[in-house]
């Protein structure tokens, strides 16, 4: 960041004339002036357990840019985590977000189940008057160098803003606790700080005891009480007010070094009682859920609020963050508190748009997108859907049972009562570097609000590119664990290298499996024997690296890998759970 432009700041915040201050705080809507250099804001993502951050980084950067004071930019780790936290009524597949909510260049990131630290992580602080941390508790520790350059930052007048489940992240970053004042979970224990927290008669306490490291209940409204009004953020706000439906974080704990608390709110002993965790309760305090810090020069806004979108949309949190958000980065509020925030006896939220900038790129992706085209022609005339599927198409559902030809598959599809609402694209990949065809796994959802998931092979020297094959199966909202997977694709190396072909098929593949190559389609181990027949060779090797995983239920997983040794192009394996507990190949392709 310019350290010139933070200097302006301060000094014509301590210059203004009496009118400005009333202008400020009279609860007028008033537009900035424009002509002032804007203030520039970094927001860092990519790695939360939340999975709706793509979403929120970008009404993050919507709010900040509606100011009229920030000019936002988005930059995301080139390693990417979804998270696991989801709510279980929005029937979307992790990922769903992270497709629907883009970036323009997104071409050096990829999706890990397990995040490391990036040792070219370096995101440019200095450039930035503000940074805005959306990350969660699995995000991986930054590089020495950079924590390094972030706590120069910081110490030289930098503007920090940590979003909820971003003080769940860097336990063990010392100079970051210290930041952020108070944290929960990654790792934090009695070593980390004091439990901190208001009694009942508003004095701010601090227990030392032993003891977990952040909790909460389940998503509920709760009322957030103002503790400091005359700090610049909460000037004009109502003593007390109704925020939405979030988690109420509580025992957090940390250094708490030159911390104010601004806004609490009560953790009820059963309405923050977590039914997941038999050991605790709502802890019956006063909890923080807005903090200042000073790090050095710098300055902290630390707000616990905003699980997921619908809290975001609360104008409690919009506000708060807003006003929270200049102060990190000048020292000073010049908003005014708008006419719709919450009152005590209701909460106020208002519905989020994607700005235009956003929505062309939403619109670009649709319309490359081949199930936003493939449901288009499938809701519309069966005969019209016909022209995306080739002439020798083969269809699979989930009872195994097959379709040849696009007349058989229109006819399946005519049978399909229900309406597609809407779909995606999880993973596209070529399937060899001819460029002919491609792999994609996605899903659809219904008007019923059924879920399914989708494997297909497009043929792409066809204009347009239409389906060669498709495997459709209801879906669910699932994570597995691939040890069992990984256990069963050495077998089939095992066997394979060690020519036992007919262990191979045998025990790993299933009675009725599947095998598709160009080829009219294989059914059963005896055929598909004979079809791998050249393992049998002594000198036939074969090495198969998976590259997606991709679970559409407990029993039923897609996985699309890399061959090297006899066969150096792509497979693809549909692995199905057996009444045994036993994965099995269900379907083999490749091409």
């Amino acid at each position: 960041m310019k350290a010139s432009l933070r200097h302006l700041f301060g000094m014509f915040w301590l210059y203004l004339p009496l009118s400005f201050f009333l202008w400020a705080f009279t609860g007028n809507k008033e537009v900035p002036d424009q002509s002032q250099q804007k203030l520039r804001a970094l927001i860092l993502d990519g790695q939360n357990n939340h999975y709706i951050w793509p979403k929120t980084s970008q009404m993050m950067k919507s709010y900040l840019e509606e100011t009229g004071l920030f000019e936002v930019n988005i930059v995301r780790s080139s390693q990417i985590d979804l998270g696991i936290k989801y709510n279980p009524n929005r029937p979307y597949r992790l990922d769903q977000y992270l497709w629907e909510y883009p970036l323009k260049s997104e071409s050096s990131q990829r999706q890990v189940d397990r995040v490391i630290t990036d040792p070219n992580y370096a995101p440019d602080f200095d450039q930035h008057d503000l940074v805005v941390l959306n990350f969660g508790i699995d995000a991986a520790p930054w590089p020495k160098t950079t924590q390094k350059e972030f706590e120069d930052y910081m110490n030289n007048g930098g503007g920090l803003v940590v979003i909820h489940a971003a003080n769940n992240s860097f336990g063990n970053w010392d100079e970051y606790n210290k930041m952020i004042g108070l944290g929960a979970w990654g790792g934090r224990d009695q070593d980390s700080g004091p439990y901190v927290y208001l009694d009942q008669d508003g004095k701010e306490t601090r227990d030392k005891g032993a003891g977990i490291c952040g909790s909460h209940g389940p998503e509920h409204e709760f009322l957030v009480t103002t503790r400091d009004k005359d700090h610049p953020i909460m000037q004009g706000l109502p003593e007390v007010w109704m925020h939405a439906k979030d988690e109420l974080y509580d025992r957090m704990r940390g250094p708490a070094e030159n911390m104010t608390i601004l806004a609490t709110a009560y953790s009820d002993l059963e309405q923050n009682d977590p039914p997941w965790d038999q050991n605790t309760r709502g802890s019956e305090r006063n909890e923080p859920m807005l903090m200042v810090t000073r790090y050095g020069q710098g300055r902290v806004f630390h707000s616990a609020l905003g699980h997921f979108d619908y809290s975001q949309e609360c104008v409690g949190f919009i506000t708060t963050f807003q006003r929270g958000s200049e102060w990190a980065a000048t020292g000073g509020v010049t908003q005014a508190v708008p006419k719709d925030f919450p009152r005590k006896n209701r909460t106020s939220s208002r519905p989020w748009n994607p700005n235009a900038e956003l929505a062309q790129l939403q619109k670009e992706r649709r319309d490359s997108n081949p199930y936003q085209q493939w449901l288009t022609l499938v809701n519309s005339t069966p005969s019209d859907s016909i022209q995306v599927y080739s002439d020798a198409a083969i269809a699979v559902n989930d009872k195994w049972n097959t379709q040849s030809g696009k007349d058989d598959i229109r006819k399946a599809w005519q049978q399909f009562s229900a309406r597609i609402d809407s779909s995606w694209t999880m993973n596209y990949v070529l399937a060899n570097n001819r460029g002919r065809h491609a792999y994609e796994i996605g899903g659809f959802r219904t008007n019923y609000g059924q879920l399914f998931g989708q494997f297909v092979i497009w043929e792409l020297n066809s204009n347009p590119k239409r389906r060669l094959f498709e495997f459709t199966v209801p879906a669910e909202i699932i994570e597995i664990d691939k040890t069992e997977l990984d256990q069963r694709r050495k077998e089939w190396m095992q066997y394979c290298n060690a020519h036992r072909v007919d262990q191979l098929v045998n025990e790993l593949y299933t009675k009725d499996a599947l095998y598709y190559n160009h080829r009219p389609l294989i059914k059963g181990r005896e055929a598909i024997l004979r079809e791998y027949s050249y393992m049998n060779n002594p000198s036939y090797q074969l090495e198969l690296n998976p590259l997606i995983v991709q679970p559409l239920r407990e029993d039923l997983v897609i996985e699309i890998g890399q061959c090297a040794g006899g066969y150096n192009g792509k497979y693809i394996l549909i692995w199905e759970r057996n009444k045994d507990g036993l994965w099995q190949i269900a379907l083999d392709s490749n091409i």
